[in-house]
């Protein structure tokens, strides 16, 4: 009986293991060997303007950022020189990271909470830069467009990843240069789940 018992137990301990053995290995191939440094630099072919080129990556992120926005979502959005998918990735900036919150409960006066505010803020201050950029003519309204479309996707994504702080960081060291955070943007890849 005492043999059965231990038998038994070995065997939901190797299930135990293996199960957890199994989870691991395929946490590890879905978002790459643990081995790999999440700042490492992964190389992936991207397509632009009909060029064929390598584009390096320092972040990667999974974004659940819809390629078609609702009826409230399209209403909401304002006229914006970018065209409207900039206007309705506006309109979910602003409900993904501002939120109202009450001081005092019963009191009318509310404060205003910001999710990850050196992103958030970037992203306003990149839009503004590209905005006087185009209105400058140093740079065609086309590729603002795909920049800033591109700036606030990753901005989408990110809002709610635990794992940011390489990417924050990285934003918060060259607040000076405001190419430079255009750069760290286009530095990372968003993989759509849609």
């Amino acid at each position: 009986m005492k043999t059965i018992n231990r038998l038994s137990l070995f065997i939901i301990m190797l299930g135990i293991i293996l199960n957890i053995s199994a989870q691991n290995y395929y946490a590890s191939n879905h978002r790459g060997s643990e081995s790999e440094n999440k700042a490492d630099i992964i190389t992936a072919k991207t397509v632009k303007d009909d060029d064929a080129r390598n584009k390096t990556y320092v972040w990667e992120f999974d974004s659940s950022v819809p390629s078609t926005f609702d009826n409230n979502t399209i209403q909401k959005a304002e006229e914006h020189e970018f065209g409207s998918k900039v206007a309705c990735l506006k309109v979910l900036m602003e409900e993904y990271y501002v939120t109202q919150e009450e001081v005092v409960p019963g009191d009318p006066m509310r404060r205003t909470i910001i999710k990850k505010p050196n992103i958030y803020n970037t992203t306003r201050k990149i839009e503004k830069h590209l905005k006087k950029e185009v209105k400058k003519g140093n740079i065609a309204l086309e590729k603002a467009t795909n920049d800033f479309t591109h700036i606030l996707e990753v901005s989408l994504t990110i809002v709610n990843e635990a794992d940011s702080e390489a990417f924050e960081d990285a934003l918060d060291q060259n607040k000076k240069n405001i190419e430079d955070q255009i750069s760290i943007f286009n530095q990372v890849k968003i993989n759509n789940i849609y």
